[in-house]
Order: C-alpha cells, then sequence, then structure tokens
C-alpha cells in the first residue's frame, strides 16, 4: 500500500508539471494514484524522473509502457490492457489527451460506468473497454465522435442508445431497448455485432442482430449498405420472406438467417452474391426448392439449410459449388435420388448430411470421391442397393450413418463403416 506521503509528494510533483505545459503527464499520474489497493504498482515505468530536482525535470510520459507519442509529443495512443488495475474511470481526465486516437483499457477490473467527459476525445478513432465491469448507459455525446471507426466494449454490463458508428462491436452485455434507426445511415459500415443482448423493440430499416427477441420482417432496404460483408441475424423472431434486395449488398460474404420463423421461398436474386463464402437459412419454414441456382456461388464454402421444410429434388448444379466444405440439408423434405454431381464437391472436409429426407435410389458410387470428408450422414431415406466399394476409399471419415434406409450387402472395409452400428441387410 503505497503510503500517504508518497501519494502527496507525487501528486504534488504532477501538479507543478503543469507549470512546463505537462498537462497529459498530470492526467496519467492523478488517474495512476487515483488507483485502488495495489494497482499503482502496476504502473512501475509511471514516474517522475530521478533527478534531484523534482520540480524542475520530469519524465516524459513517451518513454511510459503503453503510451505512445506523434513527433510533437503528445500522448496519441494508450494502451493499459491486461494490467489487472481496478478503479474507475471518474478520475481519468479525458480532456488533457487532445491528440488521443487509440484507447485499451481492456481486460482489467475496472467497474463504474463510463463518464460523459470520454466525448473530449475528438481525435479518438478506437476505444477497446472489453473484459471490465463497466456499467450503465453509453454516453449519448460518443456519436459526436466522428473519427471513431472501432469500438468494442465487450464483455461489460452496458445498456443505452447506439448511434452514428462505423465498426461496432458490443456483443455479450447487457443492451436493452431500442436500436435507433439513424445506424441504417452508416453506409460506410463494414461490421456490426449486437449478439447476445437483451434487445426487444422491432427491427430498424436497416439492421437486425443476432440472438436477441426482435420481432419483425425483413425490411427491404439492404442496397444502402453497399460495403457490408457479414450480417448475423440468427436466433430472433424474424418472419415473413426474404426479400430479393439482399443482392444490393454485393460485397456481403456472410450471411447467417438461421432459427428464425422466414417462410416462402429462397430468392434467386440471393444468388447473385459473387463473394459469399457462407449461408445459413437453418431452422427456418421456408417450404421451397432449393433452386439450381445456388450452383452459381463460385466461393461458397459452407451452405446449411437444414430444418427449413425444403421440398423437390437436390439440384444438381449444387455440384459446381466446387469450394464447399460443409453441406448440411438434413431433415427437410427433400426427394429423388442424390445427384451423382454430389462426387464433384471434393473440397468437402467436414460434413456431408443428407439425413431425415425422403430420398430415394441407391447410393452413387461418386461420393467414394470426397477423399477429405470427415462426417458422412445419408440416415433416414429410402435409399436401397449396395454400398459402393469405392468408399473404402475415403480413408479420413471419422463417423458415417446409412441407418434406416433399405441398404443391402457387406460394408465397407474402411474403419468409419466398420465401427458403426448399421442396419444394412
Amino acid at each position: 500500500m503505497i503510503s500517504l506521503y508518497s501519494y502527496l509528494l507525487v501528486l504534488a510533483l504532477a501538479l507543478n508539471i503543469s507549470h512546463f505545459g505537462k498537462m497529459e503527464t498530470k492526467a496519467l499520474l492523478k488517474w495512476k494514484f487515483s488507483l485502488f489497493n495495489q494497482s499503482p504498482s502496476l504502473l512501475p515505468t509511471w514516474t517522475i524522473s530521478n533527478s534531484s530536482s523534482y520540480f524542475n525535470k520530469t519524465s516524459s510520459p513517451c518513454s511510459w509502457s503503453g503510451i505512445s507519442c506523434n513527433n510533437a509529443g503528445n500522448v496519441v495512443k494508450l494502451n493499459v490492457s491486461s494490467m489487472g488495475l481496478q478503479d474507475t474511470l471518474l478520475n481519468f481526465k479525458f480532456s488533457s489527451f487532445l491528440n488521443l486516437t487509440s484507447l485499451d483499457i481492456s481486460s482489467n477490473a475496472l467497474f463504474g460506468t463510463i463518464p460523459a467527459h470520454i466525448a473530449n476525445l475528438s481525435q479518438i478513432a478506437l476505444f477497446a473497454f472489453f473484459n471490465n465491469t463497466l456499467s450503465g448507459e453509453i454516453p449519448r455525446k460518443i456519436p459526436l465522435l466522428t473519427n471513431l471507426i472501432f469500438q468494442v466494449i465487450d464483455q461489460n454490463r452496458l445498456y443505452g442508445n447506439l448511434t452514428k458508428l462505423h465498426d461496432l462491436v458490443l456483443l455479450d452485455n447487457q443492451l436493452d431497448g431500442f436500436i435507433p434507426s439513424e445506424i441504417g445511415k452508416l453506409v460506410s459500415l463494414i461490421t456490426v455485432s449486437l449478439r447476445t443482448n437483451n434487445l426487444t423493440s422491432t427491427i430498424p430499416a436497416s439492421l437486425d442482430l443476432s440472438h436477441n427477441n426482435l420481432y419483425s420482417e425483413l425490411l427491404r432496404t439492404w442496397q444502402e449498405w453497399h460495403n457490408l460483408t457479414y450480417l448475423s441475424l440468427s436466433r430472433n423472431k424474424i418472419f415473413g420472406s426474404i426479400p430479393p434486395e439482399f443482392q444490393e449488398s454485393a460485397q456481403l460474404r456472410k450471411l447467417d438467417l438461421s432459427d428464425n420463423h422466414l417462410v416462402g421461398k429462397i430468392p434467386k436474386d440471393l444468388m447473385k452474391l459473387n463473394f459469399l463464402i457462407y449461408l445459413n437459412l437453418s431452422r427456418n419454414k421456408l417450404s421451397s426448392q432449393l433452386a439450381g441456382e445456388i450452383g452459381i456461388l463460385p466461393k461458397l464454402n459452407r451452405l446449411d439449410v437444414s430444418f427449413s421444410k425444403l421440398s423437390g429434388p437436390i439440384p444438381e448444379q449444387v455440384g459446381k459449388c466446387s469450394e464447399l466444405l460443409d453441406l448440411d440439408l438434413n431433415n427437410n423434405g427433400l426427394n429423388g435420388s442424390i445427384p451423382t454431381q454430389i462426387g464433384d464437391l471434393m473440397s468437402l472436409n467436414i460434413l456431408l448430411d443428407l439425413s431425415h429426407n425422403e430420398l430415394t435410389g441407391g447410393i452413387p458410387s461418386e461420393i467414394g470421391r470426397l477423399r477429405l470428408l470427415e462426417y458422412l450422414n445419408l440416415s433416414h431415406n429410402t435409399l436401397s442397393g449396395p454400398i459402393r466399394s469405392s468408399f473404402e476409399e475415403m480413408k479420413s471419415l471419422l463417423s458415417v450413418d446409412v441407418s434406416y434406409n433399405k441398404l443391402k450387402g457387406p460394408l465397407p472395409s474402411n474403419k468409419a463403416f466398420q465401427e458403426s452400428s448399421l442396419d444394412v441387410f
């Protein structure tokens, strides 16, 4: 525990620094010695020079750990993450850091509210406050920080209104209330993640958020989001059809609409997203066919349309998705035979799941070409005939299930088949 004498001495020195224009040094030292318990000792380089003339010479904060300065000697970056610091932010004088562009106080034991005067950081471009126990409302003046491009306030207990940010990551908090429609005006937005909160409002015109209780239709204003690359709306109560306007988000790479109440057809215009690598429409009520246009997604590496009441045959064109690593169509009403073109998906190295459908005919020998595949599930269909000997070349298989069909003949000799309990006659 620091002595009262030492505290007063250093504070006096810090106050005297203002004579030399060292406002930043003064503010840093004042905050250091306001920290609780042993926290001040965790910043050993934050100290006055050992010169015999304490009041005439000081160490520049530019040499202190976690601090970066510009050529003029002004503090521009402050990083005290993972230091074990314990305190509130009320004693941090943000107005002394007019040139600060980056502030990282993550992974400490900071608590209390974020003070409103944080809005004095007019040049700030990055906040990182995650993994603390901050609480209360996000200051309403933060949207006035026009240079702010990235904000992470992850794993705290924050709530409040959120408006004019470019890149926003506020997941795993206790955000509640309305999502302001102004977020839809951020045409440069690249990433939004507000998942796992307590948001209960209807969806604003241009934004949906995953893992909440949002109850609304998907509105048709996606053309405003030209730069959006990732959008997850999963685990809400979204209903209605999927609007074709998704094609306007030309840069979209990942789209997750799973675990909602969507109905109707999968729009063909969705297949115009040339950069799409991840598409998850599972656990909806789409009640449509999987259109052959799926084959024109050249970069797609994961497709999950399981538990979605799809009907009709599996389109042959799916074999053109040559980058697919994972294909999951289980628990639908798909019928007809398994297309031989499935064997063209030679990049599949995770999962091929066509189980719990109404597929008929034999298992095409071409599936044996999927030499990288680890998990194969064709169970609960009406497949018949033998299991092809070509399957013996599937050396990467860890698990296989072809039970609840009408298959017959010997099992392939590879380990995954031999260790599985299958009803083959």
